[in-house]
């Protein structure tokens, strides 16, 4: 899906990214996580020296369960500036796929846990089973303040 042929770069060109894709380029085997919105990248793919130094942003919105009740909840994921260097000695051809390297800008964003609305109304049920906030030393030190 992300094809560069290698040939058309330079360092005073760079090829601008600004465009929309269909999420299934993601590939991800998790039932819990689903990408079905577009994801929009923009940034820029040039040659510096003797690198292609690939420099994107992505935008989207992913389905995760709450880590509360559970319930899938749609969370905007954004990568603001994602920056691959990628050394032009270690690629064995003119065409360069980089779609493993947006997947990765993407993925690397997902939050280990979300809540609904930042702030679940199940929460109050399970209150009882959270373990209680331990005061740190300094706290301690200074007393309850």
């Amino acid at each position: 899906m992300f094809l560069l042929n290698i040939h058309t770069l330079s360092e005073n060109h760079p090829i601008i990214i600004n465009k929309s894709f269909d999420p299934s380029f993601i590939d991800l085997d998790e039932k819990e996580i689903k990408f079905e919105d577009p994801i929009e990248i923009k940034g820029k793919i040039y040659l510096a020296s003797d690198d292609i130094i690939i420099n994107v942003s992505s935008r989207t919105y992913v389905k995760l369960p709450c880590s509360i009740c559970n319930e899938p909840i749609k969370y905007l994921l954004v990568n603001k500036n994602y920056m691959h260097n990628q050394p032009l000695k270690t690629l064995n051809d003119s065409i360069y796929d980089y779609t493993e390297i947006i997947r990765q800008a993407v993925i690397l964003e997902l939050p280990a846990k979300v809540e609904c609305n930042n702030n679940c109304s199940e929460r109050e049920n399970i209150a009882p089973f959270l373990k209680k906030k331990n005061n740190t030393i300094f706290e301690k030190l200074l007393g309850d303040k």
